[in-house]
């Protein structure tokens, strides 16, 4: 997907936490990257607690969707 830039990322209804393997908690989470249409353009993951996020991923990241 090309041209789109996210307008917001939220944590995604459907999955479960799982412990993060940084702070060890269990409030590792899914996030969604959103266009201002509601399309989902990409993931990454966001431990909650620690607010340490994965590498990112969408349009111009190494494991990101173009």
């Amino acid at each position: 997907m090309t041209g789109t830039a996210p307008a917001r990322m939220r944590i995604a209804e459907d999955c479960t936490a799982v412990a993060c393997e940084r702070c060890g908690f269990p409030t590792l989470r899914v996030a969604e990257f959103v266009a201002t249409d509601g399309t989902v353009l990409g993931w990454t993951m966001v431990c909650t607690a620690c607010r340490r996020h994965r590498p990112p991923t969408g349009p111009g990241t190494a494991s990101g969707v173009d």
